[in-house]
């Protein structure tokens, strides 16, 4: 008798919580000035990937390429699991290790689909990230970790400021931005299924990268500038020079989407 799909995949995800454990975390390096990867080996899925060495500066972007299913989100997968104790995300196996460093704990990874919660007040959801980002990095909320409930007026002035900069609403006046920010500051079922694929990135590049009074020392961007219109883009990508000076920015690319500056590629076999 066959059994039905959903019986299927919950087993698959069963076997692969079981497997889970057998993995161990992955010793990472912490400090040093640099990103830097020695005789390390990973595979997911069908890709199965070797770095001989690769060594990465702050300030510096890095533009990861190469075909689908070539590894590269795995490879910022591997990054980011740096930074969480070195657990490893299910699916994502290191096959050899010599040795990863990275300069910092600070890294924040922003997807091309992030996560956006449900029956919650997106502006709460937006203090919370910058808060939890900014404790990772011992870095310093702008306006302050306790803003939220201290002085709420201040970071509804910081999103709305971050809005109209990012055109969140185009054609808006101040005042629209203002009522947004409000709107915001209500608990919704689900906001986010009301917003574009380009604004909820921008949403989250507010939340997890400009609520910051510095960029995090590391930033991921998975293909996150694809939904983006190229006048959003690229008001992003100008953000981003302004804000991330500093910091060491690995991005994946399909194709070239414009400058964010000094940039190298870095192409996955």
């Amino acid at each position: 008798m066959c059994k039905p799909r959903v019986v299927q995949r919950l087993e698959g995800l069963h076997a692969a919580l079981v497997r889970a454990p057998e993995d161990s975390p992955i010793a990472c390096a912490v400090g040093g000035g640099e990103l830097r990867l020695e005789a390390v080996g990973y595979e997911r899925g069908a890709a199965r990937v070797h770095v001989s060495t690769a060594t990465f500066r702050p300030g510096h972007v890095v533009a990861i390429t190469g075909a689908n299913g070539s590894g590269k989100s795995s490879l910022l997968a591997l990054v980011h699991a740096c930074a969480r104790d070195g657990r490893l995300p299910l699916g994502l196996r290191v096959t050899n290790f010599s040795a990863i460093a990275i300069p910092s704990a600070d890294v924040v990874q922003v997807p091309q689909k992030p996560y956006c919660p449900q029956h919650a007040a997106p502006l709460a959801w937006l203090a919370h990230g910058a808060r939890t980002h900014t404790a990772a990095g011992l870095d310093t909320l702008m306006p302050p970790a306790d803003a939220a409930a201290q002085q709420p007026e201040e970071l509804e002035d910081k999103v709305g400021m971050l809005g109209r900069r990012l055109t969140m609403w185009p054609n808006a006046n101040a005042s629209d931005y203002t009522a947004w920010v409000r709107e915001m500051g209500e608990e919704h079922a689900d906001y986010c299924s009301t917003l574009s694929g380009g604004q909820l990135v921008k949403l989250e590049l507010i939340r997890s990268v400009f609520l910051r009074r510095t960029c995090p020392a590391i930033l991921l961007l998975d293909e996150t500038l694809a939904p983006l219109d190229p006048e959003s883009k690229a008001t992003v990508q100008r953000m981003l020079r302004q804000h991330c000076q500093r910091s060491l920015i690995l991005v994946v690319f399909h194709h070239d989407g414009g400058s964010l500056g000094r940039r190298r590629r870095q192409r996955m076999e």
